[in-house]
């Protein structure tokens, strides 16, 4: 679980140690990790606090990954799966990735549970314009926008598809729209603009100006990042790395991902 050791969990620990919540940021490569949106690790402060230690932090993914399998039937429902959409509930539940990442202090789970129960209330807001759904709607994006980059990648995308695919009565629909984007705001901008105070930029792209041999560091491409995806996105069209992802191949660079 090396994302766990690398910053989710040490931060979260970092918060319980000085006693109270704040950026944490140390040697490059946790520099920049220390930038990155902690949605998910306060979601894990709340497990640690009460033991002070990491007694309980394993059980942190199971609401979230409750809430995917529940968001996840509650959209083939909408989609016209009526009497078998626990069917697609269960069957979430199964995929290896979901299995594996259970039981860490991962945050894709939560950012898929974000994204999966904003994609039901965005159905069901389009469907019948409600105030309860639009809000909701909103909650989920900016709970996955808070807790990783990838969950802003995600909502900048769904936001304005449903505002394209959403028809009529938009007197009514568009003070909800207001109400889901302030909600979306509050709770998935705190760590951008953390990052805008710190003159990091909103994504921390600039997050390694100060620290120790930060002048070999400026002649990398800021965008893509080294050893993202996106960086590694040619290397791994080249090696196939896709492909092991999707059979679900157990070898390093493919265990945390597929289908098989």
């Amino acid at each position: 679980s090396w994302d766990s050791l690398m910053y989710h969990l040490f931060i979260t620990a970092t918060w319980l140690q000085n006693g109270r919540i704040a950026p944490v940021f140390g040697a490059r490569p946790m520099n920049f990790y220390g930038y990155q949106p902690a949605g998910g690790s306060v979601w894990m402060w709340w497990w640690m606090a009460p033991s002070h230690s990491e007694l309980y932090v394993n059980l942190t993914s199971f609401p979230q990954t409750l809430l995917l399998a529940l968001a996840v039937g509650g959209v083939a429902r909408e989609l016209g799966a009526r009497r078998h959409w626990p069917v697609a509930a269960f069957l979430s539940l199964l995929a290896p990735v979901i299995l594996r990442f259970a039981a860490t202090q991962y945050v894709d789970i939560f950012v898929g549970a974000g994204i999966a129960a904003a994609v039901f209330f965005i159905l069901l807001w389009m469907r019948e314009p409600r105030w309860g759904t639009a809000v909701l709607a909103g909650a989920g994006l900016g709970l996955a926008s808070g807790a990783k980059v990838l969950g802003l990648a995600y909502a900048l995308t769904l936001a304005p598809a449903a505002l394209v695919v959403a028809r009529g009565n938009w007197r009514r629909r568009t003070p909800q729209i207001a109400a889901a984007l302030a909600v979306w705001a509050l709770l998935g901008s705190p760590f951008y603009l953390q990052n805008l105070a710190k003159g990091a930029g909103l994504l921390g792209a600039r997050c390694d100006d100060s620290v120790p041999g930060s002048a070999a560091i400026k002649v990398m491409p800021t965008i893509p990042r080294i050893h993202t995806v996106a960086a590694l996105f040619p290397e791994m069209i080249e090696k196939g790395w896709l492909v092991d992802s999707f059979l679900g191949s157990t070898h390093p660079g493919s265990l945390e991902l597929g289908l098989g």
